[in-house]
């Protein structure tokens, strides 16, 4: 097989892995306490993360229907993992007070958008697995639509109101 493909597989999970390591320590950030349910609500998303050089192996070498079902299932189970973590840790009264609706809900989203591209190529990958690859480019253009929507209806919830900066997040550092 061409080393491309390969070279594209492993690019392509450093990504997936990248963001879900930056949403994971945005959400961290965000989560004043803990408790032993929150814990393996962590290790089973790092076990789901610890999966994907196996499952890209498989897309790598491959790269059918199967393996893009398994690749695009352990990316699905990853993400509700996530937000399992997320939506524990808001119940359980463990996210920082100060934490405002909006940076809440922004800690989510990305995670959703990345659920919904995954799960959507599933089925997409039994008509045609090339095209659940390809559709996994949703990923980049979704995420641009996520924040315009977010400033959008910030600027008609809040007129004249400054969007707020992100505390956490991608790129910030200030509580390092």
């Amino acid at each position: 097989m061409a080393l491309w493909p390969r070279l594209l597989a492993y690019l392509l999970s450093f990504y997936v892995i990248a963001n879900f390591w930056m949403s994971h320590r945005a959400k961290f950030k965000s989560i004043i306490k803990t408790d032993a349910r929150l814990m393996w609500l962590n290790m089973l998303f790092l076990l789901t993360v610890g999966l994907l050089p196996f499952t890209t192996y498989l897309i790598a070498e491959s790269g059918g229907t199967l393996a893009t079902m398994v690749y695009a299932g352990t990316m699905v189970v990853s993400g509700v993992s996530l937000i399992a973590i997320w939506q524990y840790a808001a119940a359980t009264d463990m996210l920082d007070p100060k934490l405002t609706i909006e940076e809440r809900r922004e800690r989510l989203r990305a995670t959703l958008l990345s659920v919904l591209v995954f799960a959507i190529s599933i089925p997409l990958s039994v008509v045609h697995a090339d095209t659940a690859k390809y559709f996994w480019i949703a990923l980049w253009p979704g995420g641009i639509a996520l924040r315009w929507w977010a400033r959008y209806r910030w600027t008609k919830e809040h007129p004249g109101v400054p969007y707020p900066q992100r505390r956490g997040g991608r790129g910030n550092d200030d509580a390092d």
